[in-house]
């Protein structure tokens, strides 16, 4: 009976002490928790003629001739009382011609623009390109 007690304890004493590591790791390895994302379509022609778009749910290069090159901004704004980083990734044939920072952080309540820019050389074929920016936006450790 004794012995029956006994193992109950440790077993109890273990579970604990499991437990309380877990916790410990969890919070001291603790992820960036993802707190949205956001696909953003993104076009470019290279053509002879230089064109403008405009548009505010996309990042619209227009046509752009040789040797020239255009810029778009993406307004940020961290609405929340704790630091934000918020990641960029191209997919898509268009994403050979941008240049643009693949993470911008945030402290709360900060904003700022993201810079997206093309150049266009000389070798590139005429035609349309197009794909998506993935916004990521996660908390940031602390």
């Amino acid at each position: 009976m004794e012995i029956k007690k006994r193992s109950r304890i440790f077993v109890v004493w273990l579970i604990l002490a499991v437990s309380l590591i877990v916790l410990l790791v969890s919070l001291y390895f603790r992820p960036s928790i993802i707190l949205d994302k956001k696909d953003i379509p993104i076009f470019l022609k290279i053509g002879n003629v230089t064109g403008i778009r405009v548009e505010n749910e996309s990042l619209d290069f227009g046509t752009i001739t040789y040797e020239s090159s255009a810029q778009k901004t993406i307004n940020l704004e961290n609405n929340y009382k704790f630091p934000v980083n918020i990641f960029f990734s191209c997919n898509g044939d268009v994403c050979d011609f941008l240049t643009y920072d693949s993470q911008v952080s945030l402290s709360p309540l900060e904003k700022k623009q993201a810079y997206f820019s093309t150049i266009v050389f000389s070798n590139q074929t005429y035609g349309n390109y197009s794909g998506k920016m993935q916004v990521v936006f996660k908390r940031a450790v602390e």
